[in-house]
């Protein structure tokens, strides 16, 4: 009975100081209504003040040597079969909730004793605002458990009672504050004093980090040097300023020329044409079929040969000059060309020439739009060949020893005839006879030196007549100009017509420039079909503004632009006015946008325009996401802001958030929608996808039709990433070339936006249906 009355009266003590501490059932025994919590289930568990733990665990002695016999001693658990030793535990119940021992690493299996030599594991709890330091065990002397976990630890368990100390630090909160033109981030969001803490600081493009600090409560902000600081004894707030860049731009990079000579045979093209030293220039080169290309001579200014290597070199400190050399193919002397003279719309597949002798095949493509077409070949002398009908549009002829050329001509059975009338050094090829409300596409063709000056259409009865007649008829039919077909058409009148053509002297192209610069072109008399390179030299300072090109008839052609300071234009078949105009580099648009960017004209347009705005004062961030709240935004200012009442029915969107009304009006008008019914997140980067998902209900909104039959999106490898609900809107977002690949056959739909992207995009679409 020694025993079992040193227990009962231990316990009594125990219960006693621990309700006279306010402590519940630090040493609970199991399940019952003694002490068991679901919260804390902890089986023999003591915190600081209990009787046979004040501090530090007693010494064992050698009388308290576990009997055999009696299952009440409170190191043999109740199990003298195996002499299982007890477990318990000395923390702060301030610090923690509960220390708990487990006899497996998963801590499935609660054990309250465990028998020598057993590894015992421990999980403790902890509080909010608290951290483990030390976690050790007292067998008679204190040793260092093992970390299993953060929160579990082990040990192997001794013949005696083990007593469990856990030690534990307070941590402290850091708070940081949201800063204007970017954001601090701490490693951490609490320590302990001493902790090292390491603070990120990221301002937005355009902006660097001024200041850095950390306030402890109550004390005064303390500058924080470098990227980290030691935590004191209390709850702290970072804050970080930014400013502005200094960011001045640079003067404008010395530039030079690089001018590339005409040679017969083929030509050169360089890019860029004009380039700061140490910049590498690409050239390519092409020929007509009689020609191939050696390889180019590259002359600087001061007559220093530069090494061309892959068809690049690089730039020097002075203007250079470019000359393909282009060798010839040796002719067999039976060796003849095979040209072709087709109208308008028609294509004739047939080899560039042909031995004396050999089979030419030959096969006719022609418009669509004629009754019947006749196939003619003469040699240069003016023999006539025997032509043999194949079938389908498909002919032969044995090749003379003579060049040849392969003519094909239409006609058509139509109700009222078309006369033609040439003035001058030229020809018109149009049809002889159409229906009324017919479109006649009429082919004008000025000889060698000559330009088309004068082209209309006549119908009912002459009133007058001039030098040639057909001057003073009563009606005129309208004769339109196609840039996409390089021709003339007019649609037939419900009359006989005469087609009144009138050349001149000169195919000239004229150039002119405004100030601050100049212009030159590659020729100032052009044949139709010849590609004229047009050279703009700007001041220091100024940067091609507008290049146009207008014919004879006033007419605009169309002008390629090959480099910020290089474009190329196709000869018509009249003489042209070159007219180049410069204008002062803005430094004041952005200085992350340059002229060579190829999203350059898109952020013009929609900065111009109102559309879009800069991430700063000198920033656009052409390269950064843009968020589905500022798409929303961009295109309730292009529909003018319309005031809107109340606001959308999403719970992220802050009624105070600069977006708030343009997702109203987006939601309202079926524009958007959520990520969930609830959701929107105004916040995250939209996907091209998305931006094509949106941009089509707006369309839908503004009442253009987006249906579109054809799967343009076949095109692409990866069409098949994207969600099926974007699949009809970005089929007709390529359809309409509002929307391109990212790549050869790449659409990248699921990819976020960049802000130049949605630049160029919005500049597509409003193009597309403006």
């Amino acid at each position: 009975m020694k025993h079992k009355t040193r227990g009962f009266i231990a316990m009594i003590l125990a219960l006693c100081l621990m309700m006279s501490l306010g402590i519940g059932a630090l040493a609970a025994d199991g399940p019952d209504d003694s002490g068991y919590s679901e919260e804390t289930p902890n089986t023999d568990t003591e915190g600081p003040g209990s009787d046979d733990y004040s501090g530090n665990p007693p010494e064992p002695s050698g009388d308290e040597t576990p009997d055999e016999g009696d299952p009440s001693d409170p190191r043999v658990g109740g199990n003298p079969e195996t002499q299982t030793y007890t477990l318990k535990a000395s923390f702060d119940f301030t610090a923690c909730s509960s220390v708990t021992f487990y006899s497996d690493e998963n801590c499935m299996t609660q054990i309250t004793s465990a028998a020598a030599g057993d590894t015992v594991y421990v999980k403790i709890s902890t509080n909010d605002g608290y951290r483990i330091s030390n976690v050790q065990y007292n067998d008679g002397s204190y040793k260092n458990t093992t970390k299993v976990s953060d929160n579990v630890y082990s040990f192997t368990m001794s013949a005696d009672v083990v007593y469990v100390a856990v030690e534990f630090v307070k941590l402290y909160d850091i708070t940081c504050n949201t800063a204007s033109n970017g954001s601090v981030t701490s490693s951490v969001t609490e320590a302990a004093a001493g902790d090292s803490v390491t603070i990120t600081a990221s301002p937005n493009e355009g902006f660097e980090v001024e200041s850095i600090t950390y306030t402890p409560d109550g004390e005064t902000a303390q500058t924080i040097t470098g990227d980290s600081f030691v935590m004191p004894a209390s709850d702290v707030t970072v804050t970080a300023t930014f400013k502005e860049k200094d960011t001045k731009p640079e003067p404008p990079v010395k530039e030079y020329d690089v001018v590339v000579h005409e040679v017969s045979g083929g030509f050169v093209i360089a890019n860029p044409t004009k380039a700061a030293a140490g910049t590498t220039i690409k050239l390519t080169a092409g020929s007509d079929f009689r020609h191939y290309l050696i390889g180019y001579t590259v002359i600087t200014e001061s007559g220093t040969k530069l090494k061309v290597t892959n068809d690049s070199f690089v730039m020097p400190n002075e203007d250079v000059y470019v000359t393909g050399v282009f060798g010839t193919y040796q002719e067999p002397a039976d060796w003849h060309s095979i040209d072709v003279s087709c109208p308008y719309y028609c294509d004739v597949d047939v080899a560039s020439w042909a031995y004396e002798n050999d089979t030419v095949t030959f096969t006719v493509d022609p418009w669509y739009y004629y009754d019947y077409y006749s196939v003619g070949v003469w040699t240069d002398g003016g023999v006539k060949l025997s032509v043999k009908s194949l079938g389908n549009d498909k002919y032969s002829f044995t090749m003379p020893d003579d060049d040849v050329t392969i003519y094909v001509d239409y006609d058509y059975v139509g109700t009222y005839s078309i006369t033609k009338d040439v003035e001058g050094d030229g020809s018109i090829y149009v049809r002889s006879s159409a229906d009324k409300g017919d479109t006649v596409w009429i082919e004008a063709s000025p000889n060698a030196g000559q330009s088309l000056t004068s082209l209309r259409v006549f119908y009912g009865e002459p009133w007058a007549y001039g030098d040639k007649g057909y001057y003073g008829y009563w009606d005129e039919a309208e004769v339109k100009y196609s840039t996409y077909w390089d021709a003339y058409y007019f649609t037939m009148p419900a009359d006989d017509v005469v087609v009144y053509a009138r050349f001149t002297d000169g195919a000239t192209v004229t150039v002119t420039s405004g100030d601050h610069g100049s212009a030159k072109v590659s020729s100032r008399y052009a044949e139709k079909g010849d590609w004229v390179y047009i050279t703009a030299y700007p001041d220091d300072g100024y940067e091609v503004a507008d290049v146009t090109v207008v014919d004879r008839l006033g007419k605009s052609v169309k002008v390629t632009e090959l480099s910020s300071d290089y474009f190329l234009f196709t000869m018509p078949g009249t003489s042209v006015d070159v007219k180049v105009t410069f204008r002062e580099v803005d430094y004041g648009y952005f200085y992350d946008v340059s002229r060579g960017d190829w999203y350059y004209e898109a952020v013009r347009y929609v900065y111009e325009k109102g559309i879009m705005e800069g991430t700063s004062a000198h920033y656009f961030s052409p390269n950064a996401d843009l968020s589905r709240g500022m798409l929303a935004t961009i295109l309730y200012r292009l529909e003018g802001s319309p005031n809107v009442s109340g606001y959308s029915s999403f719970n992220d969107v802050s009624s105070t958030s600069y977006y708030a009304k343009a997702i109203a009006w987006a939601e309202r008008n079926g524009i958007v929608n959520g990520v969930t019914t609830e959701r929107f997140e105004p916040d995250t980067a939209v996907t091209r996808e998305q931006m094509a998902a949106i941009l089509c209900r707006y369309a839908d909104y503004k009442g253009h039709d987006t249906s579109v039959s054809y799967d343009y999106l076949a095109t692409f490898g990866d069409s098949g990433n994207s969600h099926v609900y974007a699949r009809p809107a970005l089929n007709w977002a390529v359809a309409h070339r509002i929307i391109n690949g990212q790549g050869s056959s790449v659409l990248a739909p699921r990819a976020t936006a960049t802000r130049a992207e949605v630049a160029q995009v919005l500049m597509n679409y409003l193009e597309a249906y403006d």
